[in-house]
């Protein structure tokens, strides 16, 4: 009966089942490619989108169409272009503090699309160590509780 009561059609609607308007993301790799796609579908449905890559011309460009894009919605979103080296732990520290200092709230998502060229070893190690740099020095108190 109590299953019942929750499951009303405006519940099930897409808007409210996977909501992003209002949260903040991290798309790595965002400048181009299936990073940028990423990203237009957060700024699109409202999501204020930073996007990393290490070309930082390349990552104003794709901000700024980005953002027209969210301004062409009306939800919204906008995009901003966080230039970084995400190759070595410091510069996944880095990153990490320069989207702490804009986005003091915290993230709520985090898209991991940093493309890397080495082998498929070193490949699966640096990508863990990428997440593990930017988890680690992101603090736990900043991020808020899901809503219920």
């Amino acid at each position: 009966r109590r299953a019942t009561r929750y499951r009303t059609m405006s519940n099930l609607l897409v808007n409210n089942l996977f909501k992003v308007t209002g949260k903040s993301v991290l798309v790595t790799g965002g400048g181009r490619g299936i990073g940028k796609m990423i990203a237009e579908g957060f700024v699109a449905n409202g999501s204020h989108v930073f996007i990393s890559s290490r070309d930082a011309s390349t990552l104003e460009r794709a901000a700024a169409e980005l953002t027209d894009i969210g301004e062409s919605t009306g939800n919204g979103g906008t995009c901003t272009a966080v230039a970084g080296e995400l190759k070595h732990r410091k510069g996944c520290e880095e990153l990490a503090g320069m989207i702490q200092d804009l986005s003091p709230a915290g993230l709520s998502v985090l898209v991991n699309n940093r493309s890397v060229s080495s082998s498929v070893h070193n490949r699966r190690l640096m990508v863990l160590d990428e997440l593990t740099a930017i988890s680690m020095h992101w603090p736990a108190e900043q991020n808020p509780p899901p809503p219920p």
